[in-house]
């Protein structure tokens, strides 16, 4: 009977250590809300005596907004920068003097699809906190705009999205959007807006769109730094309780892209421009790093890209002509974009391909060598042990952007510590097995091609039936 129960919890132990553990939180933050839904996050951190980091982070972007509101989330966003309830243009200005950012705040708030956030970066002084809270406050508080600062914030916007069609780089980036963005529905709405939608603005409108979406519970406020836990929460309860609790709707504020099983192609050509890149990208399913599973996927990435950025550059020494480069990264959320990028002239960018393509193709049939692996866990490694060495010298910012994953996609604000720990153990079970994979999903992975090149070679650019040729020549070679 004793070595069945010994066999009994062996067999537990396997079952538990096969399971993917959930990652820890922060526990040194704490989390609560207040009676109106409003969030927020506390963590007290020395590292950057006598400062603090202080978001305000929405769950709004303009994925919420309808075709006729295009724009309003950056809209409302912008109008608090000039005026607020209880702040003038003057007394925004000085309290962005005192929080030593811009006068403009154009590096405090950022927009995006599926997301809003303030950050600022300030003294731990409790009259200049409690004071950034206030005007903070002020800016998830629906409010009508005086008509000259609304007429004036609308002919601001409509500028910068002429200016996106006109001025360079911006109209280059702007050609690049809907292939970079997986032809999703992030596509369709930019942060800055629509013009339809600016030239038909009403106060009115603004005012209703404001009540629907400003709403306590789908906001949370972030302090990380030399600060008193307690006196925190005081005056949180103080600043934002008589933020009125919204009526709790059910429209979505959760959006993601989806993977496009159509491979894209566009060639932008300017004016401006001088030498072609060509890009080939393929999608991947973004990894959020819940898991020890998923974090493990995430490290097998990232010794995925060093390993190919340093396959690259040792065919560069070979070869003084070639260009390339190799890169992972996030489009946006739900998207990831692995990418080869070639730089070259319009007469040998078929040549660059082939030579570069034909590489990868011959590795992903033979493996890396145990030599690539084995530099780029090093590196990671060191860049681990770095981070660690720092860890009580870090920016409250960093621990910040953490806690803002945490709200937004519930993805677990990883402590440094337990970090390093899962560093050491998931990086050392990386094969080449792992990193081979990651570049057989590449090879034969849906292919998106963007080119951007100058204006006069366009009549020489490839079409998608070219670089298709391209690759099938390059994959039969042996």
């Amino acid at each position: 009977m004793r070595y069945f129960f010994v066999s009994m919890f062996l067999v537990c132990m396997q079952i538990a250590i096969a399971q993917p553990g959930q990652l820890p939180v922060d526990k040194s933050v704490s989390q609560g809300s207040l009676a109106n839904g409003f969030n927020y996050f506390i963590k007290p951190y020395k590292g950057e005596p006598g400062r603090v980091a202080i978001y305000l982070v929405s769950k709004l972007g303009s994925m919420v907004e309808t075709k006729n509101e295009s724009g309003y989330m950056r809209l409302s966003a912008h109008l608090s920068l000039n005026n607020t309830q209880h702040f003038s243009k003057e007394d925004i200005q000085y309290l962005f003097l005192k929080t030593g950012s811009k006068a403009d705040g154009s590096d405090i708030v950022y927009n995006g699809y599926d997301k809003t956030i303030y950050k600022f970066q300030l003294a731990s002084y409790t009259p200049l906190v409690r004071n950034t809270m206030e005007w903070l406050r002020d800016v998830i508080t629906p409010s009508t705009p005086a008509a000259n600062l609304l007429q004036a914030q609308r002919d601001s916007t409509i500028r910068l999205i002429k200016e996106s069609t006109t001025l360079f780089p911006q109209r280059v980036i702007e050609q690049l959007r809907p292939i970079q963005l997986g032809y999703s529905e992030f596509a369709e709405h930019p942060p800055i807006g629509s013009m339809a939608a600016m030239e038909k603005l009403s106060a009115s409108g603004l005012e209703i769109f404001q009540k629907k979406w400003l709403r306590p519970d789908l906001q949370a406020l972030i302090i990380v730094g030399d600060i008193d836990v307690t006196e925190m929460k005081k005056q949180i309860e103080a600043v934002f309780s008589s933020l009125p609790a919204a009526e709790i709707n059910s429209d979505n504020t959760s959006f993601s892209i989806n993977l496009s099983k159509t491979p894209g192609f566009v060639v932008v050509t300017d004016t401006a421009v001088r030498e072609t890149t060509f890009t080939l990208a393929v999608q991947y399913p973004e990894t959020d790093v819940i898991t020890s599973e998923s974090l493990r996927k995430k490290f097998v990435r990232d010794i995925f890209q060093q390993a190919m950025s340093n396959t690259l550059t040792t065919l560069a020494t070979k070869n003084k002509d070639i260009n390339a480069t190799f890169l992972i990264r996030r489009a946006e959320r739900g998207l990831d974009f692995a990418m080869l990028n070639i730089a070259a002239n319009e007469n040998n960018l078929e040549d660059h391909f082939q030579t570069v393509y034909k590489q990868l193709v011959q590795i992903s049939r033979n493996g890396f060598p145990d030599s690539a692996l084995a530099i780029a866990k090093a590196k990671m490694l060191q860049d681990a042990n770095k981070m660690f060495a720092a860890r009580g010298r870090l920016y409250a910012r960093y621990y910040a952007d953490q806690i803002c994953n945490r709200f937004l996609y519930k993805i677990p604000d990883l402590p440094v510590e337990s970090l390093y720990e899962q560093q050491q153990q998931l990086i050392a079970s990386i094969n080449s097995k792992d990193i081979g994979n990651c570049l057989q999903e590449f090879i034969h992975g849906v292919k998106h091609c963007f080119i951007v090149a100058p204006q006069q070679h366009r009549k020489k650019m490839p079409a998608k039936s070219d670089i298709d040729n391209w690759m099938a020549t390059a994959s039969k070679n042996k």
